[in-house]
């Protein structure tokens, strides 16, 4: 991947001391782009809600917020969509990405989604089992090590 999915400018000059809030909606276009880039069977919303705040003056910004997503992705054993959501509280002080006049929201947002991906998505009912696996028409009857188990058995 080249670079993030989700791309949205935010000028320093907005933030205030109070906070400013900002609420980014992902479109169905961003969503299918998500779903792509981190190999996800579909991400059916994306949202957050943020507050940007200056941190020491002008030397960054604090980033709060609260992203929700509904999502599925592949079980690790069937392959089967498994549907997922995401609620999630986080912080960012200041940001990475700070250059001095804007940050890209979109980029910790989507920062924040990948994050709280579950690394291994199963289906509850999920079983793998070793006849799910074919055997290798390469492969000697009795599996790869059965010649050496013969050995072993026979002391030669």
């Amino acid at each position: 991947m080249k670079g993030p999915v989700l791309c949205h400018g935010f000028a320093a000059a907005r933030a205030t001391e109070r906070g400013t809030p900002v609420r980014i909606s992902v479109g169905p276009e961003e969503l299918r782009a998500l779903a792509a880039a981190y190999d996800l069977v579909a991400v059916g919303r994306l949202e957050a809600e943020m507050t940007v705040r200056p941190w020491r003056g002008s030397r960054g910004l604090i980033v709060e917020g609260d992203l929700e997503a509904d999502l599925a992705q592949a079980c690790i054993v069937s392959l089967e969509p498994v549907p997922a959501r995401i609620a999630a509280s986080f912080r960012q002080d200041p940001p990475d990405s700070w250059n001095g006049r804007e940050i890209d929201l979109g980029a910790l947002v989507e920062e924040e989604f990948v994050l709280n991906l579950d690394p291994y998505p199963r289906k509850p009912d999920a079983a793998f089992k070793a006849t799910d696996v074919p055997e290798s028409p390469d492969e000697p009857p009795g599996g790869p090590f059965a010649g050496l188990k013969a050995q072993w058995k026979g002391g030669g």
